[in-house]
């Protein structure tokens, strides 16, 4: 994960997500986060990062992605 700039008191914020790529057992999700500033005048990218999730089974082993 990258913080590239503050959020600030009164931003609205935007979260984007997409699957990047899906394994056997684990997906890669990147989030971008945007703020917009000045009553939307000036969009900003706060955060980004690629996140991977791994799918278990009871017993907390990796199992297929459905």
């Amino acid at each position: 994960m990258e913080f590239i700039a503050p959020i600030h008191l009164r931003d609205l914020i935007s979260v984007y997500a997409r699957v990047e790529r899906v394994g056997r057992t684990s997906m890669a999700v990147r989030i971008e986060v945007v703020a917009e500033r000045d009553l939307g005048q000036t969009e900003v990218k706060v955060t980004e990062g690629v996140f991977t999730f791994v799918a278990l089974d009871e017993e907390h082993r990796p199992r297929s992605v459905d």
